[in-house]
């Protein structure tokens, strides 16, 4: 192996071991939004909490409602709780989505300039200087 590659692979495995641990898991995604909305978390303590956090749907927001008024509710089986939220929480929680979605819609497009960017330079670089078989 050349002695410029070494350090180079050494960079590769150690952004491979990493890259696994930096990625939030979706419902992490959805906890945090929700809580940051304003969604107040329940622990399930009543018989009627815990029939909730065991039927509604995981991973999604139902519509409940309580004495009249409709709630947003979204259970979280693994800690027994439940994030409850009214019209108000919602609507912040969708805005939430929306701007995530759109930053990462910005990011891939950022990304996919910049690769076409680089992939269009390739041509002049390489009528400069030549081939770079010999390196």
């Amino acid at each position: 192996m050349k002695p410029f590659l070494l350090p180079l692979a050494a960079l590769a495995l150690a952004m491979a071991a990493f890259s696994g641990c930096a990625t939030p898991s979706r419902t992490t995604q959805i906890e945090a939004r929700l809580a940051a909305a304003g969604f107040q978390v329940i622990p399930a303590t009543t018989p009627k909490q815990l029939d909730l956090v065991r039927t509604l749907a995981p991973g999604q927001l139902t519509v409940v409602t309580r004495d009249g008024k409709p709630y947003y509710v979204y259970p979280d089986a693994t800690q027994q709780q439940l994030y409850v939220g009214q019209e108000a929480q919602y609507q912040a929680y969708q805005a939430r989505v929306e701007i995530d979605e759109a930053a990462r819609s910005d990011a891939r497009a950022a990304q996919q300039s910049l690769m076409e960017a680089r992939n269009d330079d390739l041509p002049q670089w390489n009528e400069a200087w030549g081939s770079w078989t010999g390196y």
